[in-house]
């Protein structure tokens, strides 16, 4: 349940939405989608409330991609799924085998063998999550939405992954409990526990405010306390490993 929460997300931007499991963080970007709607206040959408638009309009505004694949998987065929809801606007068949093309290449997926025609269980989870990010883009949305999208992957996978998702769409809003995935990947964060937004700011301003993470109940990880030490003045947060080459090192020894 949320609580005097009062926000405004912007195109072009890369927000994150952190907090712990049960903080209300899911629920915040689902209403905005309509998968939830809200008993009190209201949501709006450029400006018009979010419930005079139908679910076809929102899914060409924002394109909303689950924590688990098997949530959004159904049709027999990688195609079959690709198309779905193209079909469901009435594009054309050119349009959308154009639209198709293009979401898979933007996950980097156009490479594997006979793609269009194999089934979405046959692929790995890896290349599911990658799936699923390609099935909202093909709705040509202005904004992704992703739900934990990095859950189940590996520090490189997952560096990977986020910079596909990032060059893919011109506003991206995620949610996740991951403190360094959020401060990595994202412009500005928004802190959610209890339902109530306790911290919106930039990543790098965030970083350094001791408060906020034991007020939200987060861990204050390695990269923070790094960050706090070592990053100064504005500007973006480095990634770890270009982080990890400022914090000195014991003689002798040098970060792998």
């Amino acid at each position: 349940m949320l609580d005097g929460v009062d926000l405004a997300l912007g195109a072009g931007e890369r927000v994150a939405v952190l907090g712990r499991n049960g903080a209300g963080k899911s629920t915040l970007l689902r209403a905005a989608v309509r998968l939830l709607e809200p008993l009190r206040g209201a949501v709006h959408v450029d400006g018009a409330p979010v419930t005079e638009r139908s679910t076809l309009e929102l899914a060409t505004t924002f394109g909303y991609v689950f924590q688990n694949p098997g949530q959004a998987l159904f049709c027999a065929t990688v195609g079959d799924e690709l198309a779905f809801g193209p079909r469901n606007l009435g594009w054309p068949a050119d349009e959308i085998r154009r639209v198709s093309e293009d979401a898979l290449r933007a996950m980097l997926l156009d490479g594997e063998a006979d793609i269009m025609d194999r089934s979405p269980r046959t692929l790995s989870f890896g290349q599911q999550r990658r799936l699923t990010v390609a099935l909202a883009l093909a709705m040509r949305p202005r904004t992704l939405i992703l739900d934990e999208p990095t859950a189940g992957q590996d520090l490189h996978a997952t560096t990977r992954f986020m910079a596909q998702v990032m060059a893919a769409s011109e506003s991206v809003y995620f949610i996740t409990h991951d403190v360094d995935l959020a401060l990595t990947s994202a412009d500005r964060i928004i802190v959610v526990d209890g339902g109530r937004v306790v911290a919106d700011a930039p990543a790098a301003e965030l970083a350094r405010d001791a408060d906020v993470w034991s007020r939200a109940g987060l861990r204050q990880t390695s990269l923070v306390r790094a960050i706090r030490d070592h990053v100064h003045g504005a500007g973006g947060i480095p990634h770890p490993f270009d982080l990890a080459r400022l914090i000195p090192h014991p003689e002798g020894t040098h970060p792998s």
